[in-house]
Parts: C-alpha cells; sequence; structure tokens
C-alpha cells in the first residue's frame, strides 16, 4: 500500500514512523506473550496448558497473507548484509534476528504456496477470545477467498497441462505421418531428382519420422 499510494519525503517519512510503531506494538505484545509463558512454566510446571500456550517463535508473528523468507531468501539477503557498509559492527546474532523478523507478503502465483500454513496464532483461540469480531472474520472470509482461488487456478492449470500433453502426443503423430508422406512426393525418376537424391531425401524423413515416434515414446512413458 505504501509503495503505490505514498509519495514524497514527507509523506514516506509519516508512513515509515507508524509502521514502526505498530511494529514496535506487535514486538512488545510478543515479548509480554513469551514472558507470561515463562512465568507459568516456571509457577505450574509442563502441563496440558501447554497444548494452548504455544511457543512463540519470531516467524510466527506474522499476518494471514504473509511468510517467512526462504531458506534461499536468507542466504541472498546475508550476502547482500555481507557487502553492505550499514551493517558494520553488528554480530552475526544480530543479523539472524533481523531475518527471522523479516516478513514477505505470499503471492499466489509463488511455487510452494499450496504447501504453505499460516500461523498458529491465527488456529488458537481461549475463552478471552471472540471469533464474532468483525475485524477478524474479515481477515478469514479475504483468506478463504484466496485459498479458494489458488486451488480454483491450479485445478485449472492441471486440465491446461494434461490438454497439452495429449496435444503433443497428437503432433508427434501426425508429424510421423507427414514425413512419411513427403517419401512419395519425390518420386524416383521425377525430373530434376537422381536417384542418390530420392535416397538421401527418404532416408532423412524416415530418420525424421522415427525421431517423432521416439519423442512420442519417451513422453508417453514419462507422463
Amino acid at each position: 500500500f505504501k509503495i503505490k499510494n505514498v509519495t514524497g519525503q514527507k509523506n514516506n517519512t509519516r508512513s515509515r514512523e507508524s509502521q514502526n510503531r505498530i511494529d514496535d506494538k506487535v514486538k512488545a505484545s510478543q515479548l509480554q506473550y513469551c514472558r507470561a509463558c515463562q512465568a507459568v512454566m516456571v509457577l505450574r510446571g509442563p502441563g496440558d496448558w501447554e497444548t494452548a500456550l504455544l511457543v512463540l517463535n519470531p516467524g510466527d508473528v506474522r499476518a494471514l497473507n504473509e511468510r517467512q523468507l526462504t531458506e534461499q531468501e536468507k542466504v541472498e539477503e546475508r550476502q547482500v548484509r555481507a557487502r553492505s557498509d550499514t551493517n558494520m559492527g553488528t554480530t552475526n546474532e544480530d543479523n539472524e534476528d533481523d531475518l527471522a523478523d523479516i516478513r514477505v507478503v505470499a503471492k499466489p502465483a509463488e511455487i510452494g504456496e499450496g504447501a504453505r500454513r499460516p500461523s498458529w496464532i491465527w488456529f488458537q483461540t481461549s475463552g478471552h477470545e471472540d471469533m464474532s469480531d468483525p475485524l477478524m472474520q474479515a481477515a478469514l472470509r479475504v483468506k478463504w477467498a484466496k485459498a479458494k482461488a489458488r486451488a480454483d487456478r491450479w485445478e485449472e492449470e492441471v486440465i491446461l497441462l494434461d490438454e497439452e500433453m495429449r496435444r503433443v502426443l497428437v503432433f508427434c503423430g501426425w508429424k510421423n505421418t507427414w514425413w512419411k508422406e513427403q517419401i512419395v512426393n519425390r518420386p524416383e525418376g521425377s525430373v530434376g531428382v537422381s536417384p542418390e537424391l530420392v535416397e538421401g531425401l527418404s532416408a532423412y524423413a524416415e530418420s525424421q519420422a522415427a525421431m517423432e515416434t521416439a519423442l512420442a515414446m519417451s513422453f508417453a512413458g514419462k507422463w
């Protein structure tokens, strides 16, 4: 939203400050939750309460439409930071903590989106939470609509892929027949066509026809 709708240094600075305030509140809530869990562990010890109050890792604090960095993205981010002068004086532990806090908006077309699961914080409820909250319901409806759109799109992709595979096999069969038909287009004795040329053209057409047959058999075996 900020990139698309906010322009100018003044407005960008205000937007960045607003984002920083929100991030600070999120981190404060995360720290408060972790301290509360530690206190309960000290007072009660291990028990059934651990199934409701799960361990909150930095990567768990993300919105419904956000995901953590992949391992490849983390490697690239480390390389960028290693070359940057702005990180001079920081430790590897500081950089790793920063990487854990980075969240990116997941795109429906990205590879692996079908296996991605939202953070557990969106599935855990307690007696103090009201699931009838309009904001919560709106967020869940948006998430459900996006998930359904992705599922429908992937189903369509499977149908299109099956049809493309079928057409490839049909084309290979047609091309095989076409090459064989070329053999009789220049029969021996035609004007300007020597027997040697006819033999060479026939051999080439036969080899191309055999190649199309081999391709079709290979594709059919793999698919």
